[in-house]
């Protein structure tokens, strides 16, 4: 019995969970001004033939951000090849629009919830809705022609409306059109705009007007090729508020970078200072010891001159000194043999000299005799 009651309870809570939320929850408040915002849509779409037919059913994942009134209508403009008398197609002209939930020009107190409201949850002050839809080509507004296949190309998504269960609504547009003006300046009642829908522009072509969503107009789009049957387009929409989160994330830590590394160049710079000195001293050494090398290298050569003509000099000299020796031997040898002379001769004169004194003495005592003789 007691594995009865959980598989009961099971499926009550499963079933609670895959059941859109009740519409009677929701009261609108009409005194709120905020209108819807995007968060994030994707589509998918089938191309099938029924009852002769060519059905094109499109399936919408769909996120926006409210305030007091959740979303009641969206409409979703495509526009795309144009066919011919002599090739028709089933043709997408400008503002062919698919519309989930009621009549977007409803009155006012006469807008229902949608039942593709799958969740919708409280964020601070605000509440993300998550809502899951198929639109049909058959309730497209104007009537395209079923009769044939789609023309052959790219229908393109280039305007969005929205209104909330207050009916407050927003226009988002990708191109200038003069019906779409009042949408360039917020919503359909000129109601104040908050300052996260203040952050990006509402029209590509402008940047200097409010807005609430940041769309990839080029990738929300269809193709058709008469082939192919299905294909899919998803996160054609920036959810803005988590870019920017992202972005200002981006920015911290870039700056955090950007900080860093002024700071290295800051120390490089120091650092290149400091090289650039050392390296214009290096210069000026490098300078003085080229100078130093030159003079080193000049006398160096003038020592060399010097060296050899002293070395020619010494060998000049060497000889001079030899011839000088030899001489001095001759000389010598001359020296000895003189004075051997001198002494033998200084012998014979002391001899001489003795014998002419003994001769002087004589004749002295012959020139005493009376009369002088001859020669006294």
């Amino acid at each position: 019995m007691r594995k009865k009651w959980i598989i009961t309870l099971s499926v009550l809570i499963l079933s609670t969970l895959l059941t859109p939320l009740n519409a009677a929850d929701h009261k609108p408040d009409f005194a709120d001004p905020y209108v819807p915002q995007i968060k994030s849509l994707s589509l998918s779409y089938e191309q099938k033939k029924v009852n002769n037919q060519y059905i094109v059913e499109t399936s919408f994942d769909l996120t926006v951000r409210d305030h007091r009134n959740p979303l009641s209508v969206f409409e979703i403009s495509f526009q795309g090849p144009k066919t011919s008398s002599t090739a028709p197609c089933q043709e997408w002209m400008g503002g062919t629009t698919l519309t989930y939930g009621g009549n977007i020009w409803a009155k006012q107190g006469d807008f229902k919830v949608p039942t593709g409201l799958i969740s919708r949850n409280q964020v601070g002050d605000w509440y993300e809705e998550k809502h899951q839809f198929k639109i049909s080509n058959n309730t497209a507004w104007p009537p395209v022609n079923l009769n044939f296949s789609p023309c052959i190309g790219e229908v393109k998504g280039f305007y969005i409306q929205m209104k909330d269960l207050a009916g407050h609504g927003v226009k988002i547009s990708d191109i200038e059109l003069p019906y779409v003006q009042s949408a360039n300046q917020g919503n359909f009642n000129d109601l104040p705009l908050d300052p996260e829908q203040q952050k990006c522009s509402l029209n590509s072509n402008s940047t200097l007007m409010p807005c609430t969503h940041n769309i990839q107009w080029s990738n929300l789009k269809m193709t058709f090729s008469g082939t192919q049957d299905k294909s899919a387009s998803q996160i054609q929409v920036v959810d803005y508020q988590t870019l920017n989160i992202s972005l200002q994330s981006q920015i911290t830590a870039l700056t955090s970078d950007k900080t860093s590394l002024q700071s290295q160049i800051t120390t490089l710079n120091s650092e290149k200072s400091g090289l650039q000195t050392q390296i214009t001293t290096l210069g000026a050494d490098i300078i003085a010891l080229q100078n130093q090398v030159t003079t080193l290298t000049s006398d160096k050569s003038t020592l060399s001159g010097q060296i050899t003509k002293l070395t020619s000099e010494k060998l000049a000299l060497q000889g001079q000194l030899s011839a000088s020796n030899t001489e001095k031997a001759t000389l010598s040898g001359q020296v000895s043999t003189l004075t051997t002379a001198n002494s033998a001769l200084t012998s014979n004169a002391a001899d001489l000299t003795g014998k002419l004194s003994a001769a002087n003495k004589k004749i002295a005592s012959i020139c005493k005799a009376k009369p002088k003789p001859k020669g006294c």
